[in-house]
């Protein structure tokens, strides 16, 4: 029971840092994350991997969150936050990969649909080669990690909130390019909820 009480923070947390945008919450709710799993012993072993995961993404995040307004941006500042959020899914992969095995049709069925994604819808509104490869890179291992996954060999408990957790980094990064890229302003709302949301599913389904 104290155990779903302890979650209400992160929840709490991610609510007031959608309505606010301020940083500090933004970091909180996953930092609180780490905290949970630290706390239930989530982090023992090879579930350290997850937490310097979580690590890696309050850092993406600084920068996604601190690079400027549209047409004054940092230079580069984007492409260090993605390159920090690619570290991130390299441990998530080291950490699903002791309890999986990557297989083909898992893998070409997440594949072949981002990689059309990318390269007819992305790729075109992205300056400069230095994004172009960033980015896709990114969505390289973001298939790995979530093809991965999908074989995940724990409980079933787990392996839906990993999978749910992943999926939805997956979307909100999407939901990402949708907004900046493309300058869609809807998808600006769903970027948030959903890595937030991820976060908290996957620390769920490893200390519940």
């Amino acid at each position: 029971m104290i155990a779903y009480l302890l979650f209400l923070i992160p929840l709490v947390l991610s609510v007031l840092a959608v309505k606010t945008n301020f940083y500090p919450l933004k970091a909180a709710v996953t930092l609180t994350c780490i905290a949970l799993l630290i706390f239930f012993g989530g982090s023992e072993g090879k579930g350290l991997l997850v937490v310097v995961a979580f690590g890696f993404s309050v850092t993406g995040d600084f920068f996604l969150s601190h690079r400027g307004p549209k047409g004054k941006e940092k230079p580069f500042w984007f492409i260090y936050g993605i390159g920090l959020f690619l570290l991130a899914h390299v441990f998530y992969l080291g950490y699903v990969s002791q309890s999986a095995s990557l297989t083909w049709i898992p893998l070409l069925s997440v594949l072949i649909p981002l990689l059309l994604y990318y390269t007819f819808r992305i790729r075109p509104h992205l300056d400069g080669l230095p994004m172009k490869i960033a980015v896709l890179l990114y969505l390289l291992i973001s298939c790995f990690s979530l093809a991965l996954v999908i074989s995940y060999e724990g409980t079933l408990w787990t392996k839906i909130c990993l999978i749910s957790g992943i999926g939805l980094i997956v979307f909100s990064d999407a939901c990402i390019s949708e907004a900046n890229f493309m300058d869609i302003e809807p998808f600006h709302g769903f970027i948030l909820p959903t890595y937030y949301a991820a976060h908290m599913i996957i620390t769920l389904g490893m200390v519940l």
